[in-house]
């Protein structure tokens, strides 16, 4: 699950424009792999603002994580990420003249819901087809993804360890979904 959710972010990571999933008729594999077939492709639209602070953020956080493994520190990353998007949005505080690719710049100003009922997955994705899609939805959709992977991740590392009898550790387990 890490492994799918990190690949799909290739575009945001290296500042792709990547067209739609490449397909083969008659291969059947993930929607991952198409899609990162066709981050691959579009290689050439590589920015190197989106290159540099993800590869500095990657390293940062992996020294974090050495050095202090208890903290989650991908928590402060966010926070410092969010700052240094504001920063570098024209509209927001335009302190640094990048161009980050980030939620904005792929969907647009979106607007803000605290809490909304639960909605059928098909009017979910109708909305969002349709460009009326909310930060709820997203949020929605994200702690889901969110829940998910930390159970599967804890019940497959528990399982793992039953089977093969080595030890388990729960703050390695998460770290690999960081």
């Amino acid at each position: 699950v890490a492994l799918t959710i990190g690949l799909s972010q290739a575009d945001f990571a290296f500042g792709l424009t990547s067209g739609p999933p490449l397909k083969i008729a008659g291969l059947e594999l993930s929607p991952a792999v198409w899609k990162l077939a066709a981050s691959i492709k579009a290689f050439g639209t590589l920015q190197a603002p989106s290159t540099v602070f993800t590869v500095v953020g990657f390293l940062t956080m992996y020294f974090l994580f050495k050095v202090k493994p208890t903290i989650p520190w991908m928590v402060p990353f966010a926070v410092v990420s969010c700052i240094i998007g504001a920063m570098c949005d024209e509209d927001a505080l335009g302190i640094i003249p990048l161009e980050l690719p980030n939620l904005k710049s792929k969907y647009g100003v979106l607007s803000f819901w605290l809490a909304q009922p639960l909605k059928p997955l098909g009017q979910i994705i109708a909305a969002a087809e349709d460009g009326k899609g909310s930060y709820g939805d997203i949020f929605q959709g994200a702690l889901s993804v969110t829940i998910v992977a930390v159970l599967n991740t804890l019940i497959s590392a528990q399982i793992a360890k039953n089977r093969s009898k080595m030890p388990y550790s729960d703050v390695r387990e998460l770290q690999g979904l960081a």
